[in-house]
């Protein structure tokens, strides 16, 4: 039986403080944040509406099942786990970690944070 995610969310990523980020799809496990790159018609389904938005789910049903993931982070091997406040962006969730290397999750915070950092905390009690 496959894994299910605790918790899945979209949004954008920023790799390394880089003002430019690329959207994706956030998958928290009970070890680890599996992050996949999602397709451009979510960020243009506004424009295509319900048939672009129906592309674009299919279209990434199909990359999570067939692609390997771009991003599988382990919990344990996170140093920092904090909210990462910005009044250009918006505020995010920002995970840091052992060789110092950064993901800035655009994701609200004030929804994701304490669920994720729960689980988070349970796998790895010394995360900040």
């Amino acid at each position: 039986m496959e894994e299910q995610p605790l918790i899945t969310a979209e949004g954008l990523y920023h790799l390394n403080g880089k003002k430019t980020g690329n959207w994706g799809i956030f998958c928290f496990y009970e070890t680890k944040l599996i992050i996949y790159k999602s397709s451009q018609l979510k960020k243009t389904r506004g424009a295509f509406g319900a048939i672009g938005a129906l592309v674009a789910q299919i279209v990434d049903e199909h990359k999570q099942k067939n692609n390997p993931p771009d991003f599988v982070i382990p919990y344990l091997e996170l140093d920092e786990f904090s909210i990462d406040k910005s009044l250009l962006f918006g505020n995010g969730i920002k995970v840091v970690l052992a060789n110092n290397s950064s993901i800035k999750m655009d994701i609200p915070p004030k929804y994701y944070y304490e669920k994720i950092a729960a689980i988070i905390k349970t796998e790895n009690p010394n995360v900040v």
